[in-house]
């Protein structure tokens, strides 16, 4: 975290998903798109949150974030 980020996209969209607070935003930088989705309602197998990223509407990562606990 004491790193600086090797991308940094500006103006993205927040787009809600349903009632339960579960939403996402895009970000659009050339041929690609990332999402980031913030899952607030799910299981216990549900992570807090995804990010996929999508080069010209083909999906080539799909990762879930994952909690770091010292």
């Amino acid at each position: 975290m004491s790193e600086e980020p090797d991308l940094i996209i500006k103006n993205g969209s927040r787009i809600p998903e349903g009632s339960g607070g579960n939403h996402r935003y895009e970000f659009n930088n050339g041929d690609y798109k990332y999402e980031c989705s913030i899952n607030i309602l799910g299981t216990d197998d549900t992570p807090p949150a995804d990010l996929i990223i999508y080069k010209d509407d083909d999906e080539i990562l799909n990762e879930p974030a994952k909690i770091i606990r010292k």
